[in-house]
């Protein structure tokens, strides 16, 4: 994301912005406003990278709920990584507001 763009977001009143960056670690991202992700939630490395990220106290994946309108096997696919993290006792599920407000205290 250009600076321009994270700058207007910011004055816009956003809390933050995600960019179509993956990083291991999403805290270090420089500043809320260019926040990336770890994974969209059908990469194929979704589980290896969800263990490096547990390192980091933080894993954050994304998708649109219209790319599984049309796939059934997705949305089995999918609802089972669901299963999966809710039943890890390590995972704590928070809207990515939350994220954002800790990465505010942070910059």
């Amino acid at each position: 994301m250009l600076p321009e763009t994270a700058k207007m977001l910011a004055e816009a009143g956003f809390r933050y912005g995600r960019t179509v960056t993956n990083y291991p670690d999403i805290m270090d991202s420089e500043s809320p406003m260019t926040f990336s992700s770890n994974c969209h939630f059908n990469h194929p490395n979704f589980w290896n990278l969800f263990d490096e990220a547990k390192k980091t106290g933080y894993f954050y994946f994304w998708g649109h709920s219209y790319e599984l309108l049309d796939y059934p096997v997705l949305w089995e696919r999918f609802d089972a990584k669901i299963k999966a993290l809710s039943e890890d006792p390590d995972v704590e599920w928070v809207d990515v507001i939350d994220l954002a407000e800790i990465m505010h205290k942070k910059v």
